[in-house]
């Protein structure tokens, strides 16, 4: 029985790799929880995710649309933490940058 984060994980390789598309609808949330042994609820859970990642739209009566690819690549962030991290990582690198730009030093 996949746990909602495997299915999210899989969702979004999915996306990425093409097998949806944008534009495209999703198999229904029972389709889904047949294939990953799941239950519904999880499958929904894991739908919300990519939702509040701006991946997917969930409309009731007309199912789930892939508005865009995850920005975010498949398994390159464990945890939560991890992803804060690495956005820290990165958010300082351009704090840098910018000071450096600003100071009329270059890069």
């Amino acid at each position: 029985m996949a746990t909602a984060k495997e299915i999210t994980l899989e969702l979004r390789k999915r996306i990425d790799d093409g097998t949806y598309s944008v534009g495209d609808r999703l198999p229904s949330v029972a389709k889904l929880a047949a294939e990953f042994h799941a239950a519904p609820l999880t499958v929904r859970s894991a739908q919300e995710q990519l939702r509040l990642e701006g991946v997917l739209h969930i409309a009731q009566g007309m199912g789930t649309l892939v508005l865009t690819k995850p920005t975010i690549a498949p398994n390159s962030y464990q945890s939560a933490a991890e992803l804060a991290r690495a956005i820290a990582r990165d958010l300082g690198a351009l704090a840098t940058a910018l000071e450096k730009l600003e100071g009329g030093e270059t890069a």
